[in-house]
């Protein structure tokens, strides 16, 4: 089953339930930034943290021992309370400055309650300035049944900077016996280059009954997309497109296409990768092998031990 076939049937978020209930929205916000520090030669010695704010339900966290590289920095995105309910929406904003290498991550899944009014949502803007690297690697999201849900991920990249992104999808709490049970969700990712857009992916599920779904997942547990783009992925991504990922990964359907900085234009700069798969275990072991190259400079494994 190809990924678009398995995604083509997919329509607008359903509606909330009216209630008689004024509507309350809380929107809780984070905000980081990540500077280089240089030595006396002008050269980048480290890389610290220069802003760090958030309020409920945004919980911001960089730990200090994360990383074993000094010109790396992680930064954790996480919720108060172990997930996001009814009117609840996140908007994180990101800055790599210059050269740095910052790794946004979580500590768990991406848990959307049930919804019966106004749905949860996300926003993540991330700013990678010259010669910043920029891996933006979280949890799947998961959505429990019921789950109206919606995110949207903006990168933007000087020219000279790399960026490594991954945005997926679980069927939900499969050990409860929940599988596609969500009202609606939709994901929609824009990555721009010098302020000109030079990838864009979107995913939307729902607006029909969860055995539809279920159908048209038959079983796929998990669906997502990542991409590679930027000089210091070049290796990589060459090798995806060379057909590298072909009959190597276990449980998980692939699809790759090269990014180019106009529609006009042959040159690659990047990798646009589809995935689908059964299990988010055979995902993880996927995305720890493509990011194996990158492990020195993030200074660990952000998927290691899930």
């Amino acid at each position: 089953m190809d990924l678009e076939e398995l995604l083509r049937d997919a329509d607008d978020l359903v509606e909330p339930s009216p209630y008689r209930e004024t509507p309350v929205t809380v929107v809780g916000t984070g905000r980081a930034a990540f500077h280089p520090t240089c030595g006396a030669a002008g050269e980048l010695v480290g890389v610290r943290n220069t802003i760090l704010q958030s309020s409920h339900p945004v919980r911001l966290s960089v730990p200090r021992y994360a990383s074993t590289n000094p010109l790396s920095q992680w930064l954790y995105v996480s919720t108060q309370g172990g997930g996001l309910t009814d009117g609840q929406h996140m908007e994180v904003d990101v800055t790599a400055g210059r050269g740095c290498t910052v790794i946004v991550t979580t500590p768990s899944f991406i848990r959307a309650l049930q919804c019966d009014r106004l749905g949860s949502g996300q926003t993540v803007r991330c700013t990678a300035e010259e010669g910043a690297l920029l891996a933006y690697l979280p949890d799947p999201v998961v959505c429990y049944t019921g789950a109206t849900f919606q995110k949207q991920q903006e990168f933007y990249l000087h020219d000279d900077a790399s960026l490594v992104a991954v945005d997926w999808l679980s069927a939900g709490r499969v050990a409860l016996g929940e599988r596609w049970e969500l009202k609606g969700y939709r994901s929609f990712t824009n990555i721009y280059v010098r302020d000109k857009i030079v990838c864009n992916n979107a995913t939307a599920l729902g607006n029909c009954p969860s055995s539809k779904t279920q159908n048209i997942m038959g079983s796929h547990d998990v669906i997502g997309t990542f991409v590679l783009i930027g000089p210091a992925t070049v290796g990589v991504y060459q090798r995806i497109l060379q057909g590298d990922l072909n009959g190597k990964q276990k449980g998980v359907d692939v699809k790759a296409t090269p990014i180019n900085p106009d529609k006009n234009s042959k040159e690659v700069i990047g990798v646009n990768v589809k995935f689908y798969a059964e299990t988010t275990q055979q995902v993880y072991e996927f995305l720890r092998n493509v990011l194996q190259d990158f492990v020195p400079a993030f200074g660990g494994d952000p998927f290691r031990d899930k």
